[in-house]
């Protein structure tokens, strides 16, 4: 009987060391993400490479983001926030239900124009998310239409 009684506290000793190790090696902690208030820019997920260029007081900002399909389209504005601070807003448009569209992701291209002073700062959203922003600078006298960016990697 003392053998079989030891047997069984044992066998509970076991069991609970191997649930706490599972608990300890395979359960991942719980960690929250950070609040829009609490992340900066080196906290953003997705970058947004952007063609800018000023000219005569007038900012232009191009490029091209990815869509589901080829019957999605992309609505664009630029927001004036405040501290010279704008929100360039892109969003998804999506198709009608009763349209037929091959699953293909396709790049869209949106182009925004403003009247700003020069330096100012650009927040990217695409679909309520933030981008981190990639400028690419085009020169004055250059067509920012034509401007190639060869981005490798």
């Amino acid at each position: 009987m003392k053998n079989k009684i030891i047997t069984i506290v044992a066998l509970l000793v076991l069991l609970i060391v191997l649930a706490y190790g599972y608990e300890a090696v395979f359960k991942k902690p719980i960690v929250e993400s950070p609040t829009k208030d609490d992340m900066t820019e080196n906290d953003l997920l997705f970058t947004l490479d952007v063609k800018r260029q000023y000219e005569n007081g007038v900012y232009t900002f191009a490029g091209d983001v990815q869509v589901p399909t080829p019957c999605h389209n992309i609505s664009s504005e630029m927001i004036p926030m405040e501290n010279n601070e704008y929100a360039l807003v892109l969003k998804t448009i999506i198709p009608a239900q009763d349209v037929m569209c091959a699953q293909v992701i396709t790049s869209k291209e949106y182009k925004v124009s403003f009247e700003a002073s020069q330096n100012v700062v650009v927040r990217a959203f695409v679909d309520d998310v933030e981008y981190k922003v990639n400028n690419f600078d085009i020169p004055e006298g250059f067509n920012i239409d034509e401007f190639d960016l060869k981005i490798k990697g």
